[in-house]
């Protein structure tokens, strides 16, 4: 039977939180918490938020896709603990 890798990260930005990149990476919120966060962040519309950089916790199958969160305003800051270097 094949194993499921499944993946921590977290993702840092400060426009609309893009939605759609949970359907492309097969994530979801790592925490009951980090959906209340997205819920905020998906409201940011497309002007730079007030408040500064929000981050958020995910979990996917896989690894998470970078050059395309990087897309659309968004960074991998950390991937299982590490932090990524920008």
């Amino acid at each position: 039977m094949a194993q499921i890798k499944v993946t921590n990260y977290k993702v840092a930005g400060a426009f609309e939180f893009p939605l759609d990149m949970l359907r492309y990476d097969n994530a979801w919120p790592r925490h009951e918490g980090e959906t209340a966060k997205l819920a905020s962040a998906m409201h940011l519309m497309h002007s730079p938020r007030d408040k500064g950089i929000v981050e958020v916790e995910l979990q996917c199958i896989g690894t998470p896709s970078l050059g395309r969160w990087e897309s659309f305003g968004w960074h991998v800051t950390e991937i299982d603990g590490r932090r990524i270097k920008s």
